[in-house]
């Protein structure tokens, strides 16, 4: 048969198995669909190849046999032209190919999630493009009519796998990951209230988040994409002036991704913002540490320097607070007043100090009192203070008014 082909016969049929293999790999599997659909000709190449060496042989051979199957290989390479033209007008392009395959399979819910998927990265990247050049009005127009008409078909797709999605059944995967697509489309979309509840929505249905332990076996991929569902949400939660929820989910995502520098800069400066002075210092303080690149690392410094201050200011405040509510013999009001200063700023020397004194003479809890000094002195030996400081002589000498204050106090009720 090969040499009844000619030379180009091995050749020829080589082309016709990729031909096959192809056929096969787009036909199986919804997984082949979108495998190098700039080339789906190429098969159609090989199959001309050989119709091309069976016409040459049959046209050869004499007889009314040689010519009815050199007609009929004749037809079979007009429809086969016919088809590949029909089919190329579909292959031209990613938007014309993936159409396609959504006409042909409506109902495949990967299909149209990546679909979406792809629609809208492909506004978000011209979006960030046009922001590299001046743009006139048309032009601008032109963009956001663009860049919203691929987010509405984006968003009319992941609706679709919605509309079939159980909403009772808490294990079906697609409604997280619709839910989550969703959010995201609507975020771009400029609708950040529909956006909150979709984000809010697929981390609920999650089945990754559902117990400790699947957290914990949690693949690599998934932990990145719920870090980023977290820290969209918490976006989109800070647009809505919700500062808070926003702090709580970037918390969230910093678990998920502890090395992620841009996630813990985000985390520090919203919890900073949200009065979390001392967690802020923790997030921003591992950025700092994982910030390679030296403008990030100015960001973060800048910021940490930030959060700082405010810090000192809230717990100066705090510290006036407790001054004042002990004058108004506030003394409950006084300590967690002191406590707030106290987690804002752990450096507050005077906090300690006056909250282990009214804490032994107004509370009698002298247990407590001797944990604050104690916790005051690592604080002082933490941050290098010599030995001759000031401060260690004041806490030695209230830990020992202390112990005379306790001792007075049991001495009078055994005497009572």
């Amino acid at each position: 048969m090969l040499g009844r082909l000619g030379r180009g016969g091995p050749v020829a049929l080589a082309l016709a198995s990729t031909a096959l293999l192809w056929s096969a790999a787009v036909l199986v599997s919804p997984a082949g669909l979108p495998l190098l659909p700039r080339f789906a000709y190429v098969p159609a190449v090989g199959l001309f190849l050989i119709g091309g060496a069976l016409l040459r042989v049959l046209w050869s051979r004499p007889g009314a046999r040689g010519g009815v199957g050199a007609a009929a290989v004749v037809v079979l390479l007009a429809a086969l032209g016919a088809l590949t033209w029909h089919e190329g007008r579909a292959w031209r392009n990613a938007d014309t190919f993936e159409r396609a395959l959504i006409e042909r399979r409506p109902g495949c819910d990967a299909l149209l999630l990546r679909n979406a998927r792809r629609l809208r990265q492909e506004a978000v990247i011209e979006r960030r493009r046009a922001t590299t050049r001046a743009l006139d009005e048309i032009e601008r127009d032109a963009l956001n009519y663009r860049t919203t008409t691929r987010l509405k078909e984006a968003r009319t797709y992941v609706r679709a796998v919605l509309r079939r999605a159980d909403p009772g059944d808490l294990d079906d995967p697609r409604s997280a990951d619709a839910h989550r697509e969703l959010g995201f489309v609507l975020q771009e979309l400029a609708r950040t209230p529909e956006s909150v509840l979709a984000l809010r929505e697929a981390l609920r249905v999650e089945p990754w988040l559902r117990t400790d332990l699947r957290r914990a076996s949690m693949p690599p991929e998934r932990r990145k994409l719920l870090a980023e569902t977290f820290r969209r949400l918490a976006a989109a939660e800070q647009a809505l002036g919700e500062l808070r929820e926003s702090a709580i989910h970037l918390e969230h995502a910093a678990e998920l991704q502890p090395d992620d520098v841009r996630i813990l800069y985000e985390a520090g400066r919203t919890l900073s913002r949200a009065g979390e002075h001392a967690r802020a210092r923790v997030r921003l303080e591992r950025a700092l540490e994982l910030a390679v690149d030296a403008d990030v690392r100015r960001l973060v410094e800048r910021d940490q320097e930030a959060a700082w201050m405010a810090a000192r200011r809230a717990a100066d405040t705090r510290l006036q607070e407790a001054r004042g509510a002990i004058e108004d013999a506030r003394y409950r009001d006084a300590v967690s007043a002191y406590e707030e200063a106290l987690a804002a700023d752990p450096t507050l020397l005077r906090a300690y100090h006056e909250l282990a004194f009214h804490l032994g003479q107004w509370f009698g809890r002298y247990g407590r009192a001797y944990e604050v000094i104690d916790a005051a002195e690592r604080m002082l030996a933490e941050t290098g203070h010599a030995p001759e400081d000031v401060w260690w002589a004041r806490l030695r000498d209230l830990r020992a008014k202390l112990k005379a204050m306790e001792r007075k106090d049991l001495e009078e009720e055994r005497d009572g």
